[in-house]
């Protein structure tokens, strides 16, 4: 293995387990206020972010001539939005517990951690795996594969505290969430789509749904859930068909 790889290896495992480190810290038994605990967290996080950051600014990705429009990836943002959709489509009356400090402090460490996730997997995991073999398609549709299973594994640290269904379900969906991220950062030779997905996803589909709605997630739920991200998948299927042949005719 080259000195430069090993450089990434490391420093991809060694700033993933300070990353799930920081998740057993016990910061809320020690603080009684909630935004008190989350400012102390983004500050951890914020530590780590600017470690990361020193280590792959310089391993940006390859920029591509024939990337497609970003217009390409604006579907996705019907999985990003879905949790929303539903309760508005239910017409689910909004909560009275709005906490401005609460919500505030909590979109901070979001953001922080989304970027986070984004170098670690996206950035520093791509760009080893990127340079082990050669550029193929099937080491592409690999590649995408296994920072997506690696990505939602790591989401089985929420196990600690948490009942196991809900935490598996997670594994599953930020599995097939990793799946479209690492393809718009191959697509696009950028990192920033996928960043700013990855925010849309959790701030949408989480936070607002966490901090003003309450989800039922039943079998409706699920089917709708399902159902998006079928239509999502049913476009880029159908937009590689109508690509393919655009080249094979130009060939």
């Amino acid at each position: 293995m080259k000195k430069e790889n090993r450089f990434l290896l490391l420093s991809f495992i060694s700033s993933l387990f300070l990353y799930l480190g920081f998740s057993f810290l016990p910061i809320q038994n020690r603080v009684s206020s909630l935004w008190k605990s989350n400012l102390i967290e983004s500050s951890f996080y914020f530590i780590l972010l600017v470690l990361i950051f020193v280590d792959c600014r310089k391993y940006l990705i390859k920029e591509k001539k024939d990337h497609p429009s970003f217009f390409y990836s604006v579907p996705f943002l019907l999985v990003c939005s879905s949790n929303l959709l539903y309760v508005l489509c239910l017409r689910q009356k909004a909560t009275d517990s709005f906490n401005p400090s609460v919500f505030f402090t909590s979109l901070l460490v979001r953001i922080i951690k989304v970027r986070i996730e984004e170098l670690l997997f996206r950035v520093l995991l791509l760009q080893f795996l990127d340079s082990v073999r050669k550029d193929t398609r099937q080491k592409r549709i690999l590649l995408i594969f296994i920072i997506s299973l690696c990505f939602g594994l790591r989401h089985l640290v929420n196990l600690y505290g948490n009942s196991p269904l809900p935490v598996l379900e997670q594994v599953g969906y930020t599995f097939f969430l990793s799946l479209f991220l690492t393809s718009y950062t191959l697509f696009y030779s950028s990192v920033l789509i996928s960043i700013l997905y990855h925010f849309l996803f959790n701030f949408l589909n989480q936070l607002i749904i966490a901090t003003f709605f309450t989800l039922n997630t039943d079998t409706y739920y699920l089917l709708f859930s399902i159902g998006a991200g079928l239509i999502v998948l049913l476009f880029y299927l159908i937009c590689s068909i109508i690509r393919n042949k655009g080249k094979k005719k130009n060939a």
